[in-house]
């Protein structure tokens, strides 16, 4: 987490799809997180990174949880 923020002009799906890295994972709607930063997942779908906490929808749980080898 370096603090800094990026407005980007594309969707998430385009965005997703152009970060090639397998790390990356679609988290939320609003949100994609690199899988080797995750600290640990909380008890109501909620991500840790460092002091960020980050939602995990129902929709993207599945994938998040097996990209880190939890399912």
């Amino acid at each position: 987490v370096s603090g800094k923020k990026y407005t980007v002009h594309a969707t998430m799906k385009a965005v997703v799809n152009h970060l090639s890295d397998r790390r990356f994972v679609r988290s939320h709607r609003s949100y994609i997180v690199n899988s080797d930063k995750i600290d640990r997942i909380e008890e109501g779908a909620m991500i840790v990174v460092g002091k960020q906490v980050i939602p995990m929808s129902d929709q993207y749980k599945t994938g998040v949880m097996e990209r880190i080898n939890l399912l």
